[in-house]
C-alpha cells in the first residue's frame, strides 16, 4: 500500500500505540493518531483513513461501539479494536477483528495487511465485472461471502484448553478435525482444504514453531491463518513465532467464547479469500481472453485499464504496471525460428498468470508484449514481482520442438506506479515506453494497437 493508504490509530495513550505505529510505517503504511473518539471521526472525515485500530483500553467498551458504527457509516474500511486483557468479549460484529491485550505489533500490522489486501481484491473482482459489462458481456453474479462450512484443524497435544475451546467452535458449527503429530498434520492438509489451523503452544512452543514455518514455505498453504495456544504466564516468544508467520495469539486465560470467535474470524476471512479466488476464475470470459496465452486481449487491457485507473483515483489507493517483453536469450546457440519463438512467448503467458496474486490483472498486448497491473501495490511491490517473474523465466525452457531443443527466453521487464491524476491508459503508455516502445494510446476505433513487437 501506498503513502496514501493511511492507518488511523485511535487512543489516548499515544505511547502504548507506538509500537504497532512503528512497525505499520515499516511496513509502508503511514499512521495517524487521533486521541479520543470524537478526534477519529474528524480524522476519518478529513483524512480517508484505509483502516482504523481502536485501542479499548482507553476507550469504553460503548464509546469504542458507537466509534466503529460512526466510522462504518462514512466508509467502508476495516475496523480493528484492541481489547483489554479483563473484559468481558468484545460485542459480536461491533468491529472487524478483536485483539485482547497484550498485542504484538506484527499481530497488528498482519491483521491491518490482510484486511486490506481482502479488500483490493474483492473490489478488482467487482470492477473486472464492471468492465465486462460495458463490454456487453454479462457474467454470473459473483459470490464472495465464504458462507459455507468452516473447517478448523488443531494440531498438538491433547489437552483440556483445547476441548473447551473446541466445544466453543463446535457451537459456531465449525467442523474441528484433531491431529496430535505434524505428520497427522499434514496428511490432513494434504487432503482436505482448512480455513484455519490452531497450533498446541501450551506445553512445548517447538512443534508449533515447525509446523508455522512450513506452513508459509508452502505456496499452497501460505495463506492458511495459523493460531497459536498459549499460556501468557510462560511464554516469551511472541517475536519469534510472528517471525515464522504467525496470523494470531490466542491465550489460554481469555474466555473460550472470544478465542472461538477470533478463530471464526480469521477462517471466515480465508474462506471468503478462496471464495473472491473462484469469483476471478468464474469471470474470465472466453470472449476477451488472448486465445494463444489464455490472459486477457487488447480490448479487455483497455476497458479495464481505463476503469482500474478511474477506481484507483476514486479510492486513493496505489495502482502500479510491469510491462514485459519475452525475447530469445542471448545464451541461445541458434536463433530459434519464428513459429518456435512464438511458441515459447504463448507457453511464457499461460504461465504468467500463475504468477502473480488473483487480483492482478494479465493482459497479452501483442506477441512477447504482456502487461500486469497490480491494485494496491506500489512500485517496490511491482518490482519485486518483476523479479520473481524474471527469475521463473529464467530456470524455464519453452516450445520444446521434435529434436528435444528448446528455447530460453530473457525478460526485459519496465514498472510504473501511478501518479496523481494519471489515467489507466497514460500509465500504460509510461510503463511501455520503458521498454523503449512507443506510446500505445488508442487511435480512433482501436483499443490498444497492433505493432509493438
Amino acid at each position: 500500500m501506498s503513502k496514501l493508504a493511511r492507518i488511523l490509530l485511535a487512543g489516548a495513550d499515544q505511547k502504548r500505540l507506538l509500537p504497532i505505529a512503528s512497525r505499520l510505517e515499516e511496513t509502508g503504511l503511514p499512521t495517524v493518531t487521533a486521541g479520543s473518539a470524537a478526534a477519529a471521526v474528524a480524522a476519518c472525515e478529513d483524512l480517508h483513513p484505509a483502516a482504523l485500530i481502536i485501542d479499548g483500553q482507553d476507550i469504553t467498551a460503548d464509546d469504542a461501539t458507537r466509534l466503529s458504527a460512526a466510522v462504518r457509516r462514512r466508509a467502508a474500511i476495516p475496523v480493528i479494536v484492541l481489547w483489554p486483557a479483563d473484559a468481558p468479549p468484545a460485542p459480536e460484529t461491533a468491529f472487524d477483528a478483536v485483539l485482547r491485550h497484550p498485542v504484538h505489533p506484527a499481530q497488528a500490522v498482519s491483521r491491518v495487511q490482510n484486511a486490506l489486501r481482502h479488500g483490493v481484491m474483492k473490489q478488482e473482482a467487482a470492477l473486472r465485472q464492471q468492465t465486462l459489462s460495458t463490454l456487453g458481456i454479462q457474467t454470473p453474479d459473483i459470490d464472495a461471502s465464504g458462507q459455507g462450512a468452516l473447517n478448523v484443524l488443531f494440531v498438538g497435544e491433547a489437552d483440556p484448553a483445547f476441548m473447551g475451546l473446541r466445544n466453543a467452535l463446535g457451537a459456531a458449527r465449525v467442523n474441528v478435525v484433531a491431529a496430535f503429530t505434524s505428520f497427522t498434520a499434514f496428511d490432513y492438509l494434504h487432503d482436505r482444504n482448512f480455513h484455519a489451523i490452531v497450533l498446541n503452544a501450551l506445553k512445548n512452543n517447538e512443534p508449533a514453531f515447525t509446523i508455522c514455518s512450513a506452513l508459509r514455505r508452502n505456496s499452497r498453504l501460505f495463506h492458511v491463518p495459523a493460531l497459536i495456544l498459549h499460556d501468557p504466564s510462560r511464554f516469551d516468544a511472541a517475536d519469534e513465532i510472528f517471525a515464522r508467520g504467525a496470523s494470531d495469539l490466542l491465550s489460554v486465560q481469555a474466555p473460550e467464547t472470544e478465542s472461538a470467535d477470533r478463530i471464526v474470524t480469521l477462517a471466515r476471512e480465508r474462506a471468503e479469500g478462496l471464495a473472491v479466488r473462484n469469483a476471478f476464475e468464474c469471470i474470465r470470459e472466453g470472449r476477451v481472453l488472448d486465445a494463444g496465452t489464455g490472459l486477457f486481449n487488447r480490448d479487455m487491457c483497455a476497458a479495464h485499464l481505463k476503469a482500474m485507473g478511474e477506481a484507483a483515483g476514486r479510492e486513493d489507493r496505489p495502482l502500479s504496471f510491469i510491462a514485459v517483453r519475452a525475447n530469445s536469450s542471448a545464451l541461445e546457440h541458434a536463433r530459434p525460428a519464428p513459429d518456435q519463438l512464438a511458441r515459447a512467448r504463448n507457453e511464457f503467458g499461460s504461465m504468467l498468470r500463475y504468477l502473480v496474486r488473483p487480483e492482478d490483472f494479465a493482459a497479452r498486448l501483442d506477441s512477447g508484449v504482456f502487461l500486469i497491473a497490480m491494485p494496491g501495490a506500489v512500485e517496490g511491490e511491482a518490482e519485486e514481482a518483476a523479479k520473481r517473474i524474471s527469475m521463473v523465466s529464467d530456470c524455464s525452457a519453452f516450445a520444446e520442438d521434435s529434436r528435444g531443443d528448446t528455447v530460453r527466453l530473457r525478460m526485459r521487464c519496465a514498472v510504473a506506479e501511478r501518479q496523481p491524476g494519471e489515467t489507466g491508459i497514460q500509465l500504460l503508455n509510461r510503463a511501455i515506453g520503458g521498454l523503449g516502445i512507443a506510446s500505445v494510446t488508442p487511435r480512433p476505433g482501436e483499443s490498444v494497437p497492433t505493432g509493438l513487437a
